[in-house]
């Protein structure tokens, strides 16, 4: 299975940070080694276990990766949805999946989340009071199933 290396998370962790000081959309990155169920059912699973459908400004957005495969989902909460093309958390996606299919999961994922920062900058500035709701740690998920 692949893992990240405690610096490679560190990376994302402030890369998070950095993300956050732009907007005020809140990141949260889940790894998981594997799903066997489908992938968005799991990520809707996830995005509610930790909250993100509860940010005040609703536009909280999680990146889920599964190492074992290298599947990468992106799931935005309602204003974080509403202010993108359709098809913007899939472009996301294909910048993250650039890396990784170099075995670049820590930059990938980076790259995602500066993508994403930018992008939501501009709808969603940080403001002077611009609290942290949801934790920068990366989250590991064992849980196997969707």
């Amino acid at each position: 299975m692949l893992q990240l290396k405690p610096q490679e998370q560190q990376r994302i962790e402030l890369a998070i940070r950095e993300a956050e000081q732009v907007t005020s959309a809140e990141l949260k990155v889940i790894l998981t080694r594997y799903c066997w169920g489908r992938l968005e059912e799991k990520a809707v699973r996830l995005f509610h276990q930790h909250g993100l459908d509860r940010t005040q400004h609703r536009n909280a957005i999680l990146v889920l990766v599964v190492m074992a495969n290298r599947e990468i989902l992106v799931h935005g909460d309602q204003a974080a949805n509403d202010a993108v093309c359709a098809d913007f958390w899939k472009e996301v996606c294909n910048v993250m999946l650039e890396h990784c299919c170099d075995g670049k999961v820590a930059d990938g994922v980076i790259a995602g989340i500066r993508l994403i920062a930018e992008t939501m900058a501009g709808p969603f500035p940080p403001g002077l009071n611009n609290p942290n709701e949801i934790s920068d740690e990366v989250t590991i998920d064992d849980t196997p199933t969707a």
